[in-house]
């Protein structure tokens, strides 16, 4: 069994270590006994949309993303039609800005600006049974959208299996419930009668739990 996975841009998006999320995920995906084959993918490649079970996309500076873009546009069908089959996409960070009117017009939302910090929020999703935790730029907000990633908020997009959190993280680092929700997903998508082995994140949850204790009660004071 092999699961293979595009990773876009990977010398251009990167920011605040967003390669993390592709390693923890390979990990987690070689401790089910199942091979990963990760291609990296930049401008100088081709996107053949069909060959991949996965698309990864980081976040990262504006200057890269346009570069980025240039390229993306040129496979917009590709990636259109990649969503619609039902492929699975992570897309982390700023990258979002890339499907919107202002990129490739995959989804229907504008952004506009609000000069605010970054900031670290815990986001309620209908996916897991507790917050998203995540890194937050707020100096460009989502006016709105159909498909809305977060509960309470607007800052991602979720439809099919595209999956937006415009959160920095990396995100799978920070929550492991999200984490073992998104490998369960995209392996039994093709792999429909797969049996899990026990997923552990001990060190990883005690983490998770004692952070957002930490942030509720900033919140409180």
């Amino acid at each position: 069994m092999t699961i293979k996975i595009a990773y876009l841009y990977y010398d251009l998006l990167n920011l605040n270590g967003e390669n993390g999320n592709i390693k923890i995920l390979k990990q987690q995906l070689e401790k089910q006994n199942i091979k990963v084959e990760l291609v990296l993918l930049t401008t100088t490649d081709n996107i053949i949309g069909e060959s991949y079970d996965l698309f990864y996309i980081g976040g990262g500076t504006e200057n890269h993303l346009r570069i980025a873009l240039k390229h993306l546009q040129k496979h917009q069908q590709t990636i259109h039609q990649a969503i619609e089959n039902h492929k699975f996409f992570l897309v982390t960070g700023n990258s979002l800005e890339l499907f919107g009117k202002k990129g490739i017009g995959i989804f229907d939302f504008e952004e506009q600006t609000a000069e605010k910090p970054f900031q670290e929020v815990i986001l309620e999703t209908d996916f897991v049974g507790k917050g998203i935790i995540g890194l937050l730029n707020q100096k460009k907000d989502i006016i709105e959208t159909k498909y809305p990633f977060f509960k309470n908020s607007q800052q991602g997009i979720h439809y099919i299996n595209f999956f937006a959190p415009k959160v920095f993280g990396p995100i799978f680092a920070k929550n492991p419930l999200f984490l073992e929700f998104f490998l369960k997903q995209l392996v039994l998508f093709k792999y429909p009668f797969f049996t899990f082995q026990p997923i552990e994140f001990e060190f990883e949850e005690m983490a998770y739990y004692n952070y957002q204790k930490l942030m509720h009660k900033k919140l409180v004071e």
